[in-house]
């Protein structure tokens, strides 16, 4: 079912987190035919890329109705300009950490990105903009629970790195790096959305022996205590960068062209068809 009856916005990578008794949905959102950034992407295609200036937008949301509660800003402490995406959740000591990735313009119209948090007790009262450890050039995707922080550093590697923050000195440190020899590259990467879970969504396309090397994207969820793996989908179909909490998902669909979605976001039921996926796995 469709979320959003919206003509104005796109929408676009949600995601479904639990805390005070109530289910909420974070989203990036922005005005369809506003602000743009473009720059000149050499690691892709070598020519201009123009992204949509997002932006992180929260409601109150019934998982089961799809009914959703009015729709606020979050004060992520970003400028307008700035492209903010990959919004994740979680309730620890009495607060709730958002984190996410944002857009910072290099020299010679190159873009990276760093990954940030933010706190507070309610959705509506969230401040103190902290960047996290910086990671590199191409920082593309990353999440962050209370036991483990999840970083893909490059946007065409098929490899990430699971790190532990010590409570202590807060110091980071690398625990594994896992690696998809068939995957082309890791689009997003997230948490799932059941409470405390080490488990993982991760948008990514197939490997194939079309001309770029790469198919249609898909969503994979990997039960990490007991290595089980699933791609997510629906009538063979499957999902781009969505947010999964049971058996419902809510997903933005994906037209093909660059970073153009619909101008929704949409609620279903789905299914988890269990699949082999070979990874390889380096400890540190």
């Amino acid at each position: 079912m469709r979320i959003f009856d919206n003509t104005v916005k796109n929408f676009h990578m949600p995601f479904i987190f639990y805390a005070y008794d109530r289910t909420y949905l974070l989203f990036c959102a922005c005005k369809k035919g506003g602000m743009k950034t473009t720059v000149e992407d050499r690691t892709l295609a070598k020519i201009p890329f123009v992204f949509n200036n997002y932006q992180i937008y929260y409601c109150e949301f019934d998982i089961e109705t799809g009914e959703k509660g009015e729709v606020y800003k979050l004060n992520t402490g970003m400028s307008e300009r700035r492209v903010v995406c990959n919004p994740s959740a979680y309730h620890e000591n009495g607060e709730i950490v958002i984190t996410f990735t944002a857009s910072l313009i290099l020299p010679k119209g190159l873009m990276a990105y760093k990954f940030y948090e933010v706190r507070g007790q309610t959705l509506g009262n969230v401040s103190g903009l902290k960047v996290l450890d910086p990671l590199g050039l191409r920082p593309f995707t990353a999440t962050q629970n209370r036991r483990e922080r999840i970083v893909a550093n490059t946007f065409k590697g098929n490899s990430f790195i699971v790190t532990k923050e010590s409570r202590r000195t807060h110091k980071t440190r690398d625990l594994l790096k896992i690696i998809f020899p068939n995957v082309g590259y890791i689009k997003r990467i997230m948490f799932s959305s059941e409470v405390c879970s080490k488990d993982l969504l991760i948008t990514c396309p197939e490997r194939t022996k079309a001309k770029n090397g790469y198919g249609d994207y898909q969503t994979l969820y990997w039960q990490r205590e007991n290595n089980i793996w699933y791609r997510i989908e629906k009538n063979s179909k499957s999902f781009y960068k969505c947010s999964v909490f049971g058996e419902k998902i809510v997903y933005a669909k994906y037209t093909g062209n660059k970073e153009d979605y619909e101008m929704s976001l949409f609620l279903d039921d789905i299914k988890f068809k269990k699949i082999n996926c070979k990874i390889e796995a380096e400890k540190y």
